[in-house]
């Protein structure tokens, strides 16, 4: 019998017996999908039935597809067991391509398959199609199985069946749901074209073969057919397609068998911490960090108003907030949004507080309600964001209490963090151990659980900085950068410190011929230290810049790097590039960041009335 894909189509019914393969076609034309003619034999059908219905439809050539009754299934594909034959062209053709689509039932690789997954042998039905020879083709999924926002496509110059039987080198295209397109772009040497009615390995143009097979627009366009009919469908879609100018061309769809990931994603990001811990990182230092995050937001949350009981509720969030990936630290977005969401007013506030943490593109799984129920859950949450208000009204009041105080308590606690550092001597070397586990526990007591200073001051940099940017933004024209230059040139930054005295320290060897012999040998950095004993002057001068600034230098986090105080050859080596650099004058630094600064408080406060300036 035969079934035509218009008839079908417009019955709105699955026919009986027409196999996977066909009833994929149906779903694609239902869906508003561009499918080439088509019809189907089914099982028992006189294959002479096809070739007169070949004749009246007019179709040069053909592509002669299997269609089994248990092929492209949603547990079971089936993909490559049953034969595909392209370019046919003559009734002879026609009739020896269904015979062999049929026998293919009894191939070894079918009955194989068929006995691994415990099937039964299915009747197969035979498509004919009109042949459509795409310039570029390939396969895509509606959900990459290893990212489910993304949909992924293979691309090749040519038909699709090299793509399909991975004889042919593909691009590989990746599109997001903003629309993003990522593509790895191969050497497509090779392409799998009709020659005199037959599909072959024919060679690609050089001028081509670096050349992405999809243009960002149609790999967009492609992205949208397949999520639409992934939505369309119920499921994801396993997709072939081909490209004829610029006519995109679905060929056949089939369900993804392959288990997708569920729940809620993880999102690493290392963004920001890259700059404490940039490269490889030890687990010795990555432990540390752990439990010093786990320590310094829990107090946090205590700052911010978060009641005690929450805290302990969610105490397994904290120590997840950062993780070690292939010996690299990231921050856990999951675990930063699940403490964010605690705050006191996140219901209130939720997107400006996600940017300002920077969680904003992470977001509680959620399963949509239905319906019925969206009245009586709408009344539900108005009423669970009038209930945390008076817990945001206290919290704000709490901030502004601290706001006021923020400089006296920033004098009191470096005092408290000197006394606490100087309750230990310096040089542990030859501590027993036992008692480095006394100090260690000590300094954790007195500074780690007293750091709710230091992150107040960072709570209102960060909340601050963002009202700046999005005020300069707003009221200025060419705002998008002007927060930034409007903070230049501030001074007095204690971090900049290290660096501004070791260019000092430079100078004043320039200065002094003796010491600067002394650098300018041909002795190692190693050296060079050793020989300062000889000029106490400038053993004075290194040793005090290594007792005061030691501690401060690259990696000066990692547990696992000496630092300058343990290797002093190294500042040496600092000192040695400084000099052979032009000379800098240290106290001239800033003279740039000072004069942006002034312009950009020219470009801020004109054609500002009082009030916003």
């Amino acid at each position: 019998m035969l079934i035509r894909d218009l008839e079908a189509a417009a019955n709105g019914f699955i026919p009986e017996g027409i196999g996977g393969k066909a009833q994929g076609l149906l779903r694609l034309m239902r869906a508003g999908a561009e499918v080439p003619p088509w019809f189907v034999l089914t099982a028992g059908g006189d294959p002479f039935a096809a070739v007169a219905a070949w004749r009246e439809s007019g179709w040069r050539r053909v592509a002669v597809r299997s269609s089994a009754i248990g092929e492209d299934g949603a547990k079971h594909s089936f993909a490559g067991m049953y034969e595909t034959i392209l370019g046919v062209t003559d009734a002879d053709g026609l009739v020896a391509a269904i015979g062999r689509c049929r026998a293919s039932a009894h191939q070894s690789r079918v009955t194989t398959y068929i006995a691994d997954h415990g099937l039964k042998s299915t009747p197969v039905a035979v498509i004919i199609q009109e042949m459509v020879e795409g310039d570029a083709s390939g396969v895509m999924f509606s959900s990459d199985p290893a990212d489910p926002d993304q949909v992924l496509i293979s691309a090749a110059w040519g038909l699709g069946e090299g793509v399909v039987q991975g004889s042919v080198p593909c691009d590989t295209v990746r599109v997001g749901l903003d629309g993003e397109v990522e593509q790895i772009v191969a050497i497509k040497d090779i392409a799998i074209s009709l020659v005199d009615g037959l599909p072959v390995e024919v060679p690609v143009p050089e001028s081509m073969q670096s050349s992405p097979a999809l243009t960002e627009a149609h790999a967009r366009k492609l992205a949208a057919v397949a999520r639409a009919l992934q939505l369309e469908l119920g499921g994801p879609q396993d997709i072939e397609w081909t490209r004829v100018a610029d006519k995109l061309v679905m060929l056949q769809t089939r369900p993804i068998t392959q288990s997708m990931p569920t729940g809620r994603r993880l999102v690493w990001d290392n963004a920001n911490i890259i700059e404490s811990y940039h490269g490889l990182t030890s687990p010795l230092t990555y432990s540390f960090a752990r439990h010093a995050y786990t320590i310094v937001y829990q107090l946090f949350c205590r700052v911010m108003g978060v009641r005690v009981n929450v805290i302990q509720d969610h105490a397994s969030v904290f120590p997840m907030m950062i993780g070690l990936i292939r010996g690299r630290i990231f921050y856990n977005l999951d675990a930063w949004h699940t403490v964010v969401s605690l705050l006191p007013g996140y219901r209130w506030n939720q997107r400006f507080m996600g940017q300002m943490m920077g969680v904003s593109d992470v977001a509680p799984a959620q399963t949509a309600p239905k319906a019925s129920r969206l009245s009586a859950l709408s009344a539900l949450s108005a009423l669970s964001a009038l209930s945390a208000l008076p817990a945001l009204l206290w919290s704000v009041v709490g901030l502004l209490w601290r706001a006021g105080r923020l400089d006296a308590d920033v004098i009191r606690f470096t005092a408290h963090f000197e006394v606490a550092m100087a309750a230990h001597p310096r040089d542990l070397g030859e501590t027993d151990p036992m008692d480095l586990l006394d100090i260690y526990g000590d300094l954790e007591r007195r500074l780690l659980w007293a750091w709710s200073t230091p992150i107040v001051n960072d709570f209102f940099v960060m909340i601050f900085h963002g009202l700046l940017r999005k005020l300069c933004v707003k009221w200025n024209d060419d705002g998008e950068d002007l927060h930034n230059a409007l903070l230049a040139g501030e001074g007095g930054l204690l971090s900049a410190a290290p660096a501004l005295e070791g260019l000092a320290l430079a100078a004043k060897i320039r200065e002094r011929t003796d010491w600067r012999v002394l650098f300018e040998s041909g002795l190692s950095d190693e050296a060079v230290y050793a020989a300062c004993t000889e000029i106490p002057s400038l053993k004075a001068a290194i040793d005090g810049y290594l007792d005061t600034w030691g501690d401060r230098c690259a990696d000066e986090l990692k547990l696992e790097v000496p630092t300058w105080r343990h290797r002093p050859a190294f500042f040496i080596a600092t000192l040695r590039a400084y000099l052979a650099a032009p000379a800098v004058d240290a106290s001239a630094m800033g003279t740039q960041d000072r004069a942006m600064r002034v312009g950009a408080e020219i470009r801020a406060f004109s054609g500002l009335g009082r009030v916003k300036a």
